[in-house]
């Protein structure tokens, strides 16, 4: 391992060498002027005596020779009991009989010390389907509404709690295109299958209008999705309706990802003095989000992706 933030580069160590072997200075004189102590400058004078030039160059620290090193089969049983038995340097000392401070310096250089270092990582599986419509992924976020002027992010907690106000909540039903990631959000008072079927609904009807067509959407297992009338309704549009598997969010990834935008750049980026003011500007953020250059699509918008084009040919749906 090289030191990070070495005092001295390689010129500055030939500047010392130089002054001492050509311009006579006295090595105390030459440490001083380079800021360095007269047996580090004694050192790279040694070595430059030794090896010309080459010797002045970075090099590992590490010993040449560690003869107090854990011995590799008391390593590698360390490790195998540190994988099979999954417990930290506490429990293996008792187990192994030996240091903590030794097991925890073996699992390190093995790089086992840390608890995801014992997880199989699975590869991130990237998709995208090839046109518009192909796939949009539908989800709802639930949403806090805000009283007048009352709201806890306005008057804290500890208020709102005293003042009793029981605003609920209004869901937000989100489509996101999987190919050009145009979203559309319409806001409800529930997260039924009727509010569900009618944001559907409106999702065909604004795709159809730009002379798309919607062939599959995927949802989570909520409720409203499982329902006999939702499927009724995805048969009467033909839509063929993809669910993820159960307790694995990221199947519905670009969705969700969306949502966390959603929270961040428009829902709390600032304070609302209710929930009408925070709806009122929804339409100008899903604006800007659809126009904005994203690198996930290779320096295109949204709406470019949407419409098959290379620059913004101003249709909105």
């Amino acid at each position: 391992m090289v030191k990070p933030k070495p005092r001295l580069n390689p010129y500055l160590r030939h500047l010392v060498c130089q002054r001492v072997r050509e311009e006579h200075w006295s090595v105390s004189a030459a440490a001083r002027a380079a800021g360095v102590s007269r047996q580090t400058a004694h050192t790279w004078l040694r070595r430059f005596t030794r090896e010309g030039p080459a010797g002045l160059a970075d090099r590992s620290s590490r010993p040449h020779r560690m003869p107090r090193l854990t011995r590799i089969d008391l390593a590698v049983q360390i490790c195998v009991e540190r994988t099979t038995r999954k417990v930290g340097p506490h429990e293996l000392a008792l187990l192994l009989g030996m240091a903590r401070s030794t097991i925890y310096a073996v699992l390190r250089r093995a790089e086992l010390s840390r608890p995801g270092a014992l997880t199989v990582k699975r590869a991130v599986l990237r998709y995208e389907w090839p046109a518009p419509g192909d796939m949009v992924h539908l989800d709802i976020k639930r949403l806090g509404r805000i009283p007048e002027d009352a709201g806890w992010r306005n008057i804290g907690r500890r208020l709102a709690n005293a003042l009793k106000r029981h605003a609920g909540y209004e869901y937000c039903h989100v489509a996101v295109d999987d190919h050009s990631r145009l979203p559309i959000v319409a806001m409800h008072s529930d997260q039924k299958s009727t509010s569900a079927i009618r944001s559907l609904e409106a999702v065909w009807g604004r795709y159809l209008r730009a002379g798309v067509r919607i062939r599959r959407i995927l949802t989570d297992n909520g409720s409203c999705y499982r329902s006999l009338d939702f499927a009724a309704a995805c048969l009467r549009l033909g839509i063929e309706h993809w669910r993820t598997r159960p307790y694995t969010p990221r199947t519905n990834g670009k969705a969700e990802r969306f949502i966390k935008t959603l929270q961040e750049k428009w829902a709390y980026v600032r304070l609302y003095r209710s929930s009408a003011e925070r709806t009122s500007t929804l339409a100008r953020f899903l604006d800007e989000y659809s126009q904005r250059r994203s690198p996930t699509l290779d320096g295109h918008t949204p709406l470019c992706r949407f419409f098959g084009v290379n620059d913004l040919s101003g249709n909105h749906i």
